[in-house]
């Protein structure tokens, strides 16, 4: 299997533990991640039997200035920033589930590109023709991107799991160590 992380993030593929396939024809990927994950399947040429996006970055709808302050926050205090990501993605759990998968080598060309991505029906109908099945994944109560916007966007054409309670990292707070569903 193949993971991409999300942003500011390096090996948190355990969190996505209960819903990652292995196998060699199995690509994976969290927000950014999913980006990434989708990019690479696209492009690429090889086989691919299942592409799983957990909470996948999806922002083509949110007004410029959003994009902008964003941007600007990332360019006056870049680790403040990661900090709030990461605590934003942890909700409704603590911060404290994240730090161990801190990683602070996402730059401003990376953040951009997230928050500029376009998903296109076009290219997900592109790869289900190649035999690829695409699965999203995404929480109810995502401090991060908007849950209701993905999944009508991807429920038309791709099957979408919306887990009631959970956020970002598709965990719930009640026990922050173990899935609930």
């Amino acid at each position: 299997m193949k993971f991409f992380s999300g942003f500011s993030l390096k090996g948190e593929e355990e969190l996505f533990e209960r819903w990652l396939v292995k196998g060699d024809t199995v690509v994976a990927g969290f927000s950014y991640g999913a980006i990434k994950a989708f990019e690479d399947v696209y492009r690429g040429d090889g086989r691919v039997d299942r592409l799983l996006l957990f909470s996948p970055a999806f922002f083509q709808f949110k007004p410029r200035r959003y994009i902008e302050l964003q941007l600007d926050s990332f360019r006056k205090n870049r680790d403040a920033y990661i900090d709030k990501f990461l605590e934003r993605s942890a909700y409704p759990c603590d911060y404290s589930v994240m730090e161990s998968y801190r990683d602070s080598r996402s730059d401003i060309d990376d953040l951009e590109f997230l928050l500029n991505y376009e998903w296109k029906i076009a290219e997900i109908e592109e790869v289900l023709e190649r035999g690829t099945r695409i699965e999203v994944f995404t929480g109810s109560k995502d401090k991060i991107v908007d849950s209701g916007s993905i999944v009508d966007f991807f429920s038309g054409t791709v099957p979408c799991y919306e887990i009631k309670g959970a956020g970002h990292i598709l965990k719930l707070a009640k026990e922050q160590g173990d899935w609930i569903l």
